[in-house]
C-alpha cells in the first residue's frame, strides 16, 4: 500500500511493517563493526523500563520505519528541522495508534534509550571509541542490566520485536479490560 510518510495516517501503521522496516535499519547509519538493528534496540529498550512503560519503549523510535534513521547529532542541526518535524509528527500518529501515554513514559524510555545508545557503541564500535561530550562508557551495573546480549540478524530482530510487541500488546489489553 502506498504510504505518505510525511502526513502518515494511523490506519496504514501495523506492526508487522514497524518489525520489518526496523529490523532492516542499522543503528549508527551502519557504521559498526557489526550491524545493530533499530528493532533489536528498541527491543531492549523496552526490556529495561517498566511493564506500563514497554510499549512505549518498543515504539519510541518507530516513526523510522517511515521516515528511516538519521545520525543523532546530524538530526539536532538546525537543516534537520522539517525532518525533526515530520518525525514528530510521525512518533505521535503511531503513539496514538496503540494508545501509548508518551507524557507518562518518556522519562523513563528517554533514560533507557541513552542506555542502550552508550552500550551498543562499545558492542559496536569497541572500546577504543571517542565520546562526545556529555557521553561515556556504560558502568558494570548498568551493563548487568541489559543482561545477556547477542546480535540479532534482522529476520531474528523481526521475529524478537514483533513476539514482544504482542506480550506487550496483550498486557497493556489485559489492564484496559480489568
Amino acid at each position: 500500500r502506498k504510504v505518505d510518510r510525511l502526513a502518515l495516517c494511523a490506519e496504514y501503521v501495523e506492526p508487522r511493517d514497524l518489525a520489518h522496516h526496523l529490523a532492516n535499519i542499522n543503528r549508527f547509519c551502519g557504521a559498526t563493526r557489526y550491524p545493530i538493528s533499530v528493532a533489536q534496540h528498541s527491543v531492549y529498550v523496552s526490556l529495561l523500563v517498566s511493564p506500563e512503560a514497554a510499549l512505549a519503549g518498543l515504539l519510541h523510535d518507530a516513526a523510522e520505519a517511515y521516515l528511516n534513521d538519521v545520525n543523532k547529532w546530524l538530526k539536532a542541526t538546525p537543516e534537520f528541522a522539517r525532518y525533526r518535524a515530520a518525525e514528530t509528527a510521525a512518533q505521535h500518529v503511531i503513539m496514538a495508534r496503540f494508545g501509548v501515554d508518551w507524557a507518562a513514559a518518556e522519562a523513563p524510555v528517554e533514560e533507557a534509550d541513552r542506555l542502550m545508545l552508550r552500550f551498543e557503541v562499545e558492542q559496536g564500535f569497541g572500546q577504543g571509541f571517542q565520546w562526545p561530550p556529555g557521553y561515556g562508557p556504560t558502568r558494570v551495573e548498568e551493563r548487568e542490566r541489559v543482561g545477556a546480549w547477542e546480535l540479532w540478524p534482522w529476520r531474528l530482530a523481526e521475529q524478537r520485536f514483533l513476539a514482544r510487541f504482542q506480550d506487550v500488546w496483550d498486557a497493556a489489553l489485559f489492564e484496559r479490560l480489568a
